[in-house]
């Protein structure tokens, strides 16, 4: 891999040298051809004085080796480290869905900056008509100079498209140059790899894609993987968002080790289900982790999030499998905010938890509407009642 810093315009760090045709007029293209040098420093040198001709220039005359050097030049040296993959472009993508290109490298031929694959989105953004519209240049002078570049580069620094090794360690067929037409190079292939070779098996490309593109650290993604040792794990797990990766190595390995499925998963870390919740509520109750798990899960798909005490509560109360309904739910909650039952008249989540308590330990829309006018809004509240007309019957 090669540093932007150190990249020349040939691979062995000479100079390169062809014709051009030259002209003075935008519009009228003229039959006069002479060699131009691109120096290992990315400075021109023609036959004319690029000095004379700036001056000529901001006095409103105009040079096609002018144009050469001061636009073409630098916008075929800022596309090199990408083209050769020493580089890669903050593109970004989502499972199965399309990929974004950020704005800042978008021009009139990709305003809506979306691609169906990675692989489409680098084609584009390395592409000659890209690279014109993006600066301002004339696609013939820039074709000359970008192909003259890439042919430099490509035969004087072979890259290992179809190196058996890591082929094998890719699931898809020519797996490596898959993943180079979308911008990554084979030796970060074989970093991935061999960080991984004894944790799970041949990956997925799309694994590849995630890493790369997904702003992962590598070392603290496979601490992760190791609560759950398979390639389809690592497959859909590259995929989760930045926000929920905040729910920290504890948590996300905790429920990798849950052995929940995908979307169940995805629930319990979107859902902010703490693994010191359900260690807590195991200890308090008695229940097994995961029983405990499946609980809290089951509570998360009607939008509630129980506490250590809401499961001390309940089993206390017999109540061993919670069978809550969204919509109940929901109808109290409608009916809680119109008669002004609860505070603030807001049903936040701790509120809507309560009222789904409520609901599952007594059971009917209008016992928990009768309690709320009773003044018990919560189910500690509830026990609590309950107790003291134990005591005085």
């Amino acid at each position: 891999m090669h540093g932007l810093s150190t990249l020349s315009p040939s691979p062995d760090g000479t100079s390169l040298e062809f014709k051009v045709e030259c002209n003075v007029s935008r519009n009228i293209h003229s039959d006069v051809h002479h060699s131009v040098t691109i120096n290992p420093d990315w400075s021109v040198t023609t036959p004319h004085d690029l000095d004379l001709e700036r001056i000529a220039s901001a006095l409103g005359s105009y040079s096609s080796c002018l144009q050469l050097a001061d636009k073409v030049v630098p916008a075929v040296r800022s596309i090199l480290p990408f083209m050769i993959r020493a580089e890669r472009f903050a593109i970004h993508g989502k499972e199965n869905r399309k990929w974004t290109v950020p704005v800042s490298e978008r021009s009139v031929c990709c305003e809506g900056g979306l691609f169906y694959t990675a692989e489409m989105a680098v084609e584009h953004l390395t592409s000659i008509r890209h690279l014109a519209y993006k600066n301002d240049l004339e696609e013939s002078q820039l074709k000359v100079v970008y192909s003259t570049v890439v042919r430099s580069w490509a035969s004087g620094a072979k890259v290992p498209l179809h190196d058996p090794e890591l082929e094998f360690r890719i699931l898809e067929p020519l797996g490596p140059l898959m993943l180079w037409k979308a911008g990554i190079h084979p030796d970060w292939i074989r970093t991935v790899i061999e960080k991984t070779y004894g944790l799970v098996g041949p990956l997925p490309h799309s694994v590849f894609l995630g890493l790369a593109y997904g702003d992962w650290d590598l070392d603290w993604f496979l601490e992760i993987l190791k609560h759950r040792r398979d390639a389809k794990t690592a497959d859909w797990l590259v995929w989760l968002e930045p926000g929920l990766r905040k729910a920290g190595d504890e948590n996300l390995g905790f429920w990798l080790d849950s052995a929940l499925s995908r979307s169940d998963y995805f629930l319990a870390i979107s859902s902010g289900i703490q693994a010191r919740t359900v260690r807590e509520a195991s200890k308090a109750t008695g229940w097994t982790q995961r029983r405990v798990a499946r609980e809290a899960l089951t509570w998360a798909k009607v939008d509630c999030s129980p506490t250590v005490e809401h499961f001390e509560i309940l089993a206390r109360m017999g109540i061993d499998f919670a069978r809550p309904s969204k919509g109940a739910i929901d109808s109290v909650a409608a009916e809680a905010r119109k008669r002004k039952l609860v505070p603030g008249n807001k049903i936040t989540r701790a509120i809507r938890t309560e009222l789904g308590m409520l609901l599952e330990v007594l059971g009917t829309r209008a016992h928990v509407i009768r309690s709320l006018k009773d003044g018990v809004l919560t189910i500690a509240e509830l026990e609590s009642r309950r107790n003291e007309q134990e005591k005085t019957a």
